[in-house]
């Protein structure tokens, strides 16, 4: 999920090595009870964010996805309610990473958890997901083109199930999200794209000057 112009910002997600062949991205603790404990007694406001993404990356150094997606799910939780978008869109990828890794069908798994993000966020990370989630049906699309082909149209298929999908399905689908991804275009107008320092490459002082708003990096994704 990479905008591939170094003169320009670009999502910075890495998924890492999967299990499941089918997520091909470019895109991107078990905490002790005292930690708990320590964390139910704080403010919200006062979650260090930086020292939990450093619990996360050594987690996930040593082999424990499982271990990394309970931190990322406190992450989650402490983003949103700060309402801090560039945070919550980290944990959110976050979670798909370590979901796909550890689930067989995770990837699918991922869609509908993405999906559902997408529905109930609200701006300016709402925008971003729906983003995200067209690109995510497009990929899969992508890998599983001779399926699509040589499927009929169906018309009792589940419509929360992408492997019953027909082509027109997809396709149609996708343009859904990349244009609901631009339904708050003044909001996102009016937006810096410093907002998702934490999730995109910066890009140059160039980039920025032509590009400034989350509209323009939403618009050219």
């Amino acid at each position: 999920l990479i905008i591939d112009n170094s003169r320009f910002y670009r999502l910075d997600v890495n998924f890492g090595p999967m299990k499941n062949t089918l997520l091909v991205l470019a895109f991107l603790f078990i905490l002790t009870p005292c930690a708990f404990a320590q964390n139910d007694q704080k403010p919200m406001n006062s979650f260090d964010f930086e020292k939990a993404w450093k619990e996360v990356k050594e987690y996930e150094s040593n082999g424990l996805p499982e271990s990394a997606l309970k931190v990322v799910n406190d992450i989650a939780i402490h983003a949103k309610a700060q309402n801090k978008a560039g945070e919550l869109v980290k944990a959110i990828i976050h979670q798909l990473k370590f979901t796909d890794a550890k689930e067989e069908d995770g990837f699918i798994k991922n869609l509908v958890r993405l999906k559902r993000e997408a529905e109930i966020a609200t701006f300016p990370t709402k925008p971003l997901l729906h983003s995200l989630l067209g690109e995510l049906y497009w990929q899969y699309y992508q890998q599983n083109r001779y399926e699509f082909i040589n499927r009929s149209t169906t018309v009792d298929f589940d419509d929360q199930d992408i492997e019953t999908w027909s082509l027109n399905k997809i396709v149609e689908e996708t343009f859904i999200q990349y244009k609901l991804r631009l339904n708050d275009a003044e909001k996102s107008k009016r937006e810096q794209v410093d907002v998702y320092d934490k999730v995109i490459y910066p890009g140059n002082d160039l980039g920025r000057q032509f590009r400034p708003t989350l509209y323009d990096f939403l618009a050219h994704r």
